[in-house]
């Protein structure tokens, strides 16, 4: 369920990350808009310092408080990275225009800033949000607060989290199955023999019945790709599907034998 806010006159809108739009979540929890008059009003930018030596959605995190017109009411400063979370990452990145991103053990060609730490604990409860959210926490640096400079918080911003071509094709002997790949995981492409891909190749009937997995053994292919080497004839109708956690892509040999599979 979804809806558009608006604040009553006089007040000003901290948004969510779908602008003035709030909603329910499947756990019964919600995410809305907060109304704030000019002197309770105050929203966060961030940027991201990399000292030019890596791609511009890799960084160490600068963040300041800003008031109801945009200007700053604190200098920047960087973030402890004591509890910092995924979520938490995801978040910042969003106010920065990308739809994700994730936390990083920054690499050594990341140097570390000059700015004083400003907050730690930066937690954030769901990935669907800006860090403003009321699900988000951060506590001030202070008193009992410990971190010296090669932890200051650092992301890595994607616009993808993940995606996968798939296509399917047979050798002439039929003797052999192929199954191209090519995966984008937070916008750079992964390294299939390590990506932990489930991998599988079947035959099926051009109505979409009697389908049947192959059991011959999977081999990656420098090809970008996968292979097995299969026995009898060529069927009419193969493929293979791809899997990574919950999400699985499909490809058939054919739009036909695709469209039966789904029927079937």
């Amino acid at each position: 369920v979804m809806a558009q806010y608006v604040c009553s006159k006089g007040f000003n809108m901290i948004e969510t990350s779908l602008g003035n739009w709030g909603w329910c979540r499947e756990d019964g929890s919600m995410e809305i808009p907060q109304c704030r008059d000019d002197a309770e009003y105050e929203n966060m930018e961030f940027k991201l310092e990399n000292g030019g030596a890596l791609s511009d959605n890799i960084g160490r995190v600068l963040g300041r408080s800003i008031d109801v017109k945009g200007d700053p009411k604190t200098e920047w400063m960087s973030g402890c990275d004591d509890d910092f979370n995924d979520n938490a990452a995801g978040a910042i990145c969003r106010s920065l225009g990308y739809r994700g991103g994730v936390k990083i053990d920054a690499p050594k060609k990341l140097k570390t800033v000059s700015n004083v730490f400003g907050w730690t604990n930066v937690q954030c409860l769901y990935d669907d949000t800006l860090i403003t959210s009321e699900s988000c926490h951060a506590d001030e640096y202070g008193e009992g607060a410990l971190c010296i400079k090669n932890e200051q918080i650092a992301v890595k911003c994607f616009n993808q989290e993940w995606s996968v071509d798939v296509s399917v094709a047979a050798s002439n002997n039929g003797k052999k199955m192929f199954c191209k790949v090519e995966v984008v995981k937070e916008d750079a492409s992964m390294n299939l023999k390590d990506s932990g891909l489930d991998v599988k190749f079947y035959r099926w009937d051009s109505n979409g019945e009697n389908v049947e997995e192959y059991d011959s053994e999977v081999k990656y292919t420098n090809k970008k790709g996968f292979k097995i080497s299969v026995t009898g004839e060529k069927p009419d109708c193969y493929g293979c599907t791809v899997s990574m956690g919950e999400k699985t892509e499909f490809a058939a040999n054919s739009e036909t034998c695709g469209d039966a599979m789904k029927m079937g």
